[in-house]
């Protein structure tokens, strides 16, 4: 899903392109991680998603992710960077 509303920043952001999601596609969906990278604060991985439209139309894509993150004070983790990168999209 791409994020459509730019303007917004941190959990507003997040939870206008969730909506979108949600409005967008039947679940259950997949997702099927891979190629798992991780070091102090940083994750990357690559995914591949499908997942069917409410429209009917099927979605699968590999799509590669990089995460950055701060420990916060009570050990959790706070994302400070998210990025996807389109590998590849298959015709369905």
């Amino acid at each position: 899903m791409l994020d459509v509303d730019t303007t917004l920043t941190g959990h507003d952001r997040v939870r206008a392109w969730y909506r979108g999601v949600l409005e967008t596609l039947q679940r259950p969906t997949e997702h099927h991680v891979s190629k798992i990278a991780i070091k102090p604060n940083a994750a990357q991985f690559e995914v591949l998603f499908r997942a069917t439209t409410v429209a009917g139309d099927r979605i699968e894509a590999r799509v590669h992710e990089n995460w950055r993150f701060e420990k916060r004070s009570d050990g959790r983790p706070l994302i400070t960077h998210y990025s996807a990168q389109l590998l590849q999209e298959a015709d369905t």
